[in-house]
């Protein structure tokens, strides 16, 4: 199994969202949703260790997401994601032992989600 990109990549984020998890969704209609630990790391802000519950006091920091283009997006064999965004901003999203750490859906409904204990499975719309 080798990498898989994420077809978002080329859009820009239209909206970050906060509940227990964090969702990025992309101007293409596709969305990412981390329910699990990540970091986030740029130029223009500090590197972060996000908990997806406890978003409160990194919000100001994960809204600046907002309309960057989505360079890169690709899933190792393992299932942890790694993405880089306009402006040196790189979000890392590791596998999680017990959960899925994320769910991407494309803008075409095909949905890559990163199995617990690593691996991903992946849904096309062919």
């Amino acid at each position: 199994m080798s990498h898989l990109e994420l077809s978002w990549v080329g859009s820009r984020v239209s909206q970050v969202a906060f509940d227990f998890a964090v969702t990025i969704r992309g101007a293409d209609d596709s969305e990412l949703r981390v329910e699990c630990a990540f970091h986030l790391s740029g130029t223009d802000f500090p590197s972060l260790d996000v908990d997806p519950a406890a978003t409160r006091e990194m919000a100001g920091h994960l809204i600046q997401l907002l309309q960057r283009g989505i360079l890169t997006s690709e899933v190792d064999e393992k299932g942890a994601l790694h993405a880089s965004f306009e402006g040196g901003v790189e979000l890392f999203v590791p596998v999680d032992p017990a959960y899925e750490a994320w769910t991407y859906v494309g803008g075409d409904g095909s949905r890559v989600v990163a199995t617990p204990g690593g691996g991903r499975t992946v849904w096309s719309t062919r």
